[in-house]
């Protein structure tokens, strides 16, 4: 199954994560692994996964301003990784964090996206980041969660804060 968590809400990256997603497969002894697109620093979820045990990869230079070569070879990389772990056939679970953001970013093809899709091989499959789903990707998707944004701090100018933003 392919699960799609998009919008401009907050939360995307912990509903994939969190008790929604990661939490539900570990705790049931499946085996998950986490690709991070564009993210590259240590976060406190990340922190938390791998003292838990799941596997996180980032391929990312941090947030995308103005698309670089240097953003695309690192989604790329991101994608070969899931291929790879795809075909190693024993994860239950790969989310692919940003991967919609890749795409609106223009670092990563909605192709490219739409063929790791269609070779899930059984593999539950979550993608997430992005304002929007992308239209070539509407029909490959089993769930689609959108989240929307209705208030939040950063608007009267409240930095991001440790262990609620990251």
């Amino acid at each position: 199954m392919i699960h799609a968590y998009t919008g401009d809400g907050k939360g995307k990256t912990c509903s994939a994560i969190g008790l929604g997603m990661i939490a539900r497969a570990k705790g049931h002894n499946q085996k998950v692994a986490l690709i991070q697109l564009i993210k590259s620093s240590k976060s406190g979820e990340i922190t938390f996964l791998q003292d838990m045990g799941i596997e996180v990869y980032q391929f990312g230079n941090g947030f995308v301003r103005e698309a670089s070569n240097e953003d695309t070879e690192s989604a790329q990389k991101g994608i070969e990784k899931a291929r790879e772990l795809i075909l190693n056939l024993n994860y239950y679970m790969i989310i692919l964090d940003e991967a919609l953001t890749a795409c609106e970013a223009g670092i990563l093809s909605e192709q490219n996206l739409l063929s790791l899709i269609q070779n899930a091989n059984g593999s539950e499959l979550v993608l997430t980041g992005g304002t929007r789903l992308p239209e070539s990707l509407e029909g490959h998707i089993d769930y689609h969660t959108e989240l929307a944004n209705k208030k939040h701090p950063y608007k009267q100018g409240v930095k991001a804060r440790p262990g609620i933003e990251y």
